[in-house]
């Protein structure tokens, strides 16, 4: 965890980060530190945003390259 090279964080918020990481996939843990913080460092409520933007994220994603094929198949 280089990133929190910055910032002094205890070994129970670490691993909340991590227990948060394997639940939404592909975030770093400056990202989910951030969402954290954010979210008054409420676990759940930083789980449940991280998914959605994961989410977001993915469908944006598919639509664009569903886009980007109709305009290569015209």
């Amino acid at each position: 965890m280089s990133g929190f090279s910055r910032v002094s964080i205890s070994d129970s918020l670490r691993k909340t980060i991590q227990d948060i990481k394997e639940i939404t996939g592909k975030h770093s843990d400056e990202d989910v530190y951030a969402m954290l913080k954010e979210c008054n460092m409420d676990p759940n409520e930083t789980a449940q945003k991280l998914l959605y933007l994961g989410n977001y994220v993915h469908e944006r994603r598919m639509c664009v390259n569903d886009c980007m094929l109709r305009q290569m198949a015209m």
